[in-house]
């Protein structure tokens, strides 16, 4: 018996220790450098070539190669301290340097066939290797997010056996697992990766020049009242001045308040963050979404996609610790703001959405030509997806706008009544879901593949909004577990 039970404290001290000791993980750092190697040589290579390939021109020494170039060399040198001090902080750090290299070299692919389509026949110009090799490299260091981190030491399961090791296995899987199935995390990741893309589109090479501030911000201030109109045209003057410098930190902020919510211990930062940010986006960048002008509707963008990440930020942003409210409600109603206060925010927007519907002919007039003129810069399938939404706003437009402000306000009461059953709230909520699915494709997708979008516009953000009000199971154990591990990590956080 005690040649048995004498080895076993033994061996759980040497489990113990070993776990303290971090283990390097020397495969993501040779796979982000894998990725860096060939973003560097795709900025090598020929981006264009012309006669017959005979000359080439790569981005070594141009202002959109020395991006590419630091992008990739920031990466190597995340990749590094993340392989000296593994932190799960900085593997999402690698991981969104490789999703903005291939958005950033994404939208280089663009701008380079449209400019390709207006060039000199006889020059016979033709795309280089170089962007797409980038494209890969940016890929395989976007990657390493989903390879597993190394761990720290033996699995105390074997060593350790039944006893107290296999329990402090089994709790931090536990605890780990709730943490990943909590729907506000969810949400969390969610407007944390919104941001980020957001942050990569503003990172688009059209934004360093004087046309973002002269012809997107300008455009916002003139269709909005007085006061916003000062403020918004101060904002378009000074980005002019210094156009470079301003959208640097535009991106760059986007990006951090992206990493802060992802990023667990600071997602309460972030949120913040994120609700400062966006109002002051929506004043001076898209003059409060021109809520007041005839000309403006949900299909065009009103009232604003920063609005709406306030919004979403409000609704997500959870109560200090103990505080987590009744199991049964949703994300929205069991966070800071209570749930009389979440709906009746959500009633105030969906009314804004009814209210930028109202059929009338200038309207109607306004929506046609507005998806007649999205056609330009767009692939060939969205082009003639606005083409036909663009002759049917012109025919049926006020019957269209009268269905879509039928609906926002039919679902938003059914979604303010507390007492109604759960089915028809989730009824409701997918029928908004769907509405803000074809006001998307309505919206080109935010105009993504233009290489002008600032975000990817308000529909995606609608979409999030109503899924922090989905309810779920009043009797669900697993509310229960994951608001105790919420509120215990909210604590060590806050």
């Amino acid at each position: 018996m005690s040649t048995i039970a004498s080895p076993l404290p033994a061996v759980h001290a040497t489990v113990h220790e070993a776990d303290r000791r971090p283990r390097r993980d020397f495969r993501f750092a040779a796979v982000a450098a894998a990725g860096v190697a060939l973003s560097i040589t795709g900025v090598c290579l020929p981006w264009l070539t012309y006669y017959a390939g005979l000359f080439g021109l790569s981005g070594w020494g141009t202002p959109n190669g020395d991006r590419l170039t630091a992008l990739a060399l920031t990466a190597l040198v995340l990749a590094t301290a993340a392989t000296v001090r593994p932190l799960p902080a900085l593997r999402w750090a690698v991981a969104a340097l490789g999703a903005g290299e291939v958005l950033y070299v994404v939208s280089l692919v663009a701008k380079l066939r449209s400019d390709l389509s207006g060039a000199d026949a006889m020059v016979v110009a033709r795309q280089g290797p170089g962007l797409y090799v980038a494209v890969a490299g940016g890929l395989v260091t976007f990657v390493t997010v989903f390879l597993a981190p190394a761990r720290r030491g033996p699995s105390v399961e074997r060593v350790g056996g039944a006893l107290v090791g296999r329990g402090l296995r089994a709790t931090a899987r536990a605890v780990g697992w709730a943490r990943v199935q909590s729907a506000r995390r969810r949400c969390e990741l969610a407007l944390g990766v919104l941001w980020i893309v957001d942050g990569c589109l503003q990172a688009q090479p059209d934004m360093f020049t004087r046309s973002f501030a002269t012809g997107m911000l300008a455009s916002a201030a003139a269709g909005s009242v007085a006061p916003v109109h000062a403020v918004a045209s101060t904002a378009a003057q000074l980005v002019a001045a210094h156009p470079v410098l301003w959208n640097e930190l535009f991106a760059a902020t986007q990006l951090a308040i992206g990493c802060l919510i992802i990023w667990r211990p600071s997602v309460r930062v972030g949120l913040i963050a994120s609700i400062g940010w966006s109002l002051a986006v929506w004043i001076a960048g898209e003059g409060a979404g021109q809520v007041l002008s005839a000309h403006t509707t949900p299909f065009s963008g009103a009232p604003g996609a920063a609005l709406l990440y306030a919004f979403v930020a409000l609704c997500v942003l959870g109560p200090r610790a103990g505080r987590e409210g009744a199991r049964g409600l949703s994300v929205a109603e069991r966070g800071v703001l209570g749930s009389r206060l979440s709906r009746a925010l959500l009633g105030v927007l969906l009314a804004l959405f009814a209210f930028e519907c109202l059929p009338t002919t200038a309207t109607a007039a306004a929506t046609s030509r507005m998806l007649a003129s999205l056609r330009a810069g767009e692939p060939g399938w969205i082009a003639r997806i606005d083409g036909i939404a663009s002759g049917l706003f012109a025919r049926d437009g006020r019957a269209l706008l009268a269905l879509a402000a039928l609906t926002f306000v039919v679902m938003g009461l059914v979604l303010l009544i507390d007492r109604i059953g759960r089915r028809w709230r989730h009824a409701a909520i997918i029928t908004l879901i769907v509405l803000a699915a074809m006001i998307w494709l309505l919206q080109d997708f935010g105009g993504i593949a233009t290489g002008s979008a600032t975000d990817v516009n308000s529909a995606p953000l609608l979409v999030l909004l109503l899924v922090t009000f989905w309810r779920g199971r009043r009797d669900d154990p697993s509310v229960a577990a994951t608001s105790v591990v919420t509120s215990h990590e909210d604590m060590r956080a806050g």
